[in-house]
């Protein structure tokens, strides 16, 4: 074998051996609870990265799943409508290896998140002068995210892996076109409130996002497939994980989970589909 047939021989059996941009994955999973250690369901776990931007919502015993990450570097935080939005934290994800996460919300009564564009009196009725006092967080407040990697030690994690890869199997075969939005597109855009901070920097946008929805049109997790400024891909996600009804998918005359691709235009003024 001639120098020139060996080094092409190496160089193919490398491109065989090496991973595509589709195989350089890993896994990332965790559990969300209250200061209590109580599952918290329908949180809003979301990672951002230079690779990717998802979002997942926990299932009824807290646990949250991504099971196609791109292998990089990413920060996670997990929201719940009426409690405070956990602060940013590194996670790095590996080829072929499960990463786990777990998040703890502290004294979250302390620090209630207002709804986007909403002041916390607004959120926060209360009966008496003195209760209106603003309470000022303190370091139970913050909530503790612990890092395991390459574990998957709980049943019922194991049980939600599972029906997550059933699930994202099952809707490789369901057209995307069959499922829909309740009030249609516009009902969406009411709901969309433009990031006060995003106005004032100027700061415009588009969001590409693709959102897998079970039998009962609940949605489950959420792929910014064009993601923008911080800012503008949270409220996609809050949107799209909160506000939004989707009609599912039917085949045969049964509901089923499905999948739909949905575009938001953040531009000063307004905001587009």
């Amino acid at each position: 074998m001639t120098h020139t047939m060996t080094a092409l021989f190496i160089s193919l059996l490398f491109s065989l051996l090496a991973p595509s941009a589709s195989d350089a994955q890993g896994r990332l999973m965790g559990r969300v609870t209250d200061d209590a250690g109580k599952p918290l369901p329908a949180a809003i776990v979301s990672i951002s990265g230079a690779s990717a931007t998802q979002a997942s919502l926990t299932n009824a015993q807290g646990y949250y799943v991504f099971l196609t990450v791109p292998v990089g570097d990413y920060k996670l935080k997990a929201a719940k409508r009426g409690l405070a939005e956990t602060s940013p934290r590194p996670i790095s994800i590996g080829l072929g290896l499960t990463a786990r996460l777990d998040v703890s919300f502290g004294n979250t009564d302390a620090m209630p998140i207002a709804d986007a564009g909403k002041t916390k009196k607004e959120t926060r009725p209360t009966a008496s002068p003195v209760a209106k006092t603003e309470k000022k967080p303190d370091a139970k407040s913050e909530p503790v995210v612990q890092p395991i990697t390459n574990a998957i030690d709980d049943e019922d994690l194991k049980q939600a892996v599972q029906q997550a890869q059933t699930l994202e199997d099952f809707i490789k075969t369901v057209p995307e076109t069959e499922l829909g939005v309740e009030g249609g597109i516009l009902a969406i855009q009411r709901k969309v409130i433009y990031p006060e901070t995003a106005k004032n920097l100027k700061i415009e946008g588009k969001v590409v996002a693709k959102i897998i929805v079970d039998a009962s049109g609940s949605p489950l997790s959420l792929d910014l497939i064009k993601p923008a400024h911080e800012l503008l891909n949270d409220e996609a996600i809050r949107v799209l994980s909160e506000e939004t009804k989707f009609v599912p998918a039917v085949i045969n005359g049964k509901s089923v989970p499905g999948a739909i691709t949905i575009p938001i235009t953040f531009k000063l003024g307004k905001v587009e589909w």
